[in-house]
């Protein structure tokens, strides 16, 4: 019986390490995203702040099951996000594992822009 427990536990153990590690690509992934979009909105030029943090918010919001950190994240660091986002060139990647949302060495997401950016 003991030995039918340990297994059990062991199973669970594995099984939550799998899930975390799918969050936690999932979560670098929609960060790449998030941030791209919003670069590319603005194509490298330099809105007004207003702007950037409204265009921050509103694509935040989009990312339903991104979108309770994304806010914090934007909150909490909007003034780095800022020069960030109109910066070239301009490396997703980077970004978020400066925000923490992607661990060192995690690829990057493939981005196909429009041929005229």
């Amino acid at each position: 019986m003991k030995v039918f427990f340990v297994l059990f536990f062991l199973l669970e153990l594995i099984i939550s390490a799998e899930s975390a590690l799918r969050m936690a690509d999932f979560q670098c992934s929609q960060c790449q995203v998030f941030v791209a979009s919003v670069h590319g909105w603005f194509s490298g030029k330099r809105p007004s702040r207003r702007q950037i943090i409204k265009k921050l918010n509103g694509t935040c919001k989009r990312y339903a099951k991104y979108k309770r950190r994304c806010l914090s994240t934007v909150q909490n660091n909007l003034e780095f996000l800022i020069d960030e986002v109109t910066k070239n060139p301009f490396d997703a990647s980077a970004l978020c594992e400066s925000l923490k949302d992607c661990a060192p060495l995690t690829d990057s997401v493939e981005f196909d822009y429009p041929s005229n950016f």
